[in-house]
């Protein structure tokens, strides 16, 4: 943060200092929570009938988010717990050996009502001896997706005041090692562009480790959370009529940058990849 107070304006410091107040928020309800703490402290022996129960709804038939969300829970936990029950996991790393297999540790995440790329996912490496420059090259690769994501999503509201224009945010996830991080990328001023990292969590590979799946909820809700507050703001931008107030032109905002996603040298590698 000191390099960016350095070399930023003021003003625009100051928000995005307000903006990164922002990361691993917590996304899950109190009441999930305690359901989380009350499955998480069980015997082994009980844990099964203790997810159904910590997980049940009033209505089986109720779809709400609330819902929805708890039935989430309780088929992820169930198959994990399951895993060490009734068979021996084995791990593997399936795109090293079928070459068929390597177009498939990518997944696009797209809006219905306008086609708009909103979330991109990306495999950077096995939970062991993954290489730095197939992470670095994919971090790469994912910031300049979300980027043109963005453009073509403000592009198709042009009249749109800037300071909603500045909420708006596409997403992208990376996995690297056992750990996945969802990070957003959002207008910040005029031909820059802000990214940060939203939440992070560790994907658990023994049952002693199942606690993290708290946090791996928690991952969930806070994307969930995220894309229910921009499909607000995108109801608030598509209903917005121009006045004479509105001065600024979003198009002297917008900017793609002219980089061709080259390799990355090992010598411009951060060494927080190691």
């Amino acid at each position: 943060m000191y390099l960016v107070k350095q070399t930023t304006e003021k003003n625009l410091y100051e928000e995005i200092e307000r903006t990164l107040q922002t990361r691993n928020k917590l996304g899950l309800k109190d009441f999930m929570l305690k359901k989380l703490g009350a499955i998480f402290q069980s015997d082994y022996s009980e844990i099964f009938s203790k997810i159904i129960e910590e997980t049940a709804t009033e209505k089986d038939n109720e779809a709400t988010e609330e819902s929805r969300f708890l039935f989430f829970i309780r088929h992820t936990l169930l198959d994990f717990v399951a895993m060490f029950k009734y068979l021996t996991p084995k791990y593997e790393w399936i795109e090293k050996d079928v070459e068929s297999i390597k177009k498939l540790n990518e997944l696009l995440v797209l809006r219905l009502s306008d086609a708009c790329e909103l979330l991109m996912v990306k495999v950077s490496g096995p939970p062991h001896k993954s290489t730095r420059r197939h992470t670095v090259g994919d971090a790469k690769k994912l910031l300049m997706m979300a980027v043109c994501s963005l453009c073509r999503v403000l592009a198709s509201n042009l009249n749109c005041p800037i300071k909603d224009a500045k909420k708006v945010r596409t997403y992208s996830i990376q996995a690297i090692g056992n750990r996945i991080t969802l990070f957003a990328i959002s207008l910040a001023a005029k031909k820059k562009y802000l990214a940060i990292e939203l939440a992070s969590c560790v994907v658990p590979f023994s049952y002693e480790a199942i606690t993290c799946y708290t946090r791996i909820f928690n991952f969930f809700a806070i994307i969930r959370n995220e894309f229910i507050e921009q499909e607000k703001l995108q109801r608030k931008i598509r209903s917005f009529i121009p006045s004479a107030d509105n001065t600024e032109d979003l198009r002297e905002w917008l900017h793609l940058s002219d980089d061709n996603l080259t390799p990355v040298a090992d010598n411009d590698m951060d060494e927080l990849f190691l």
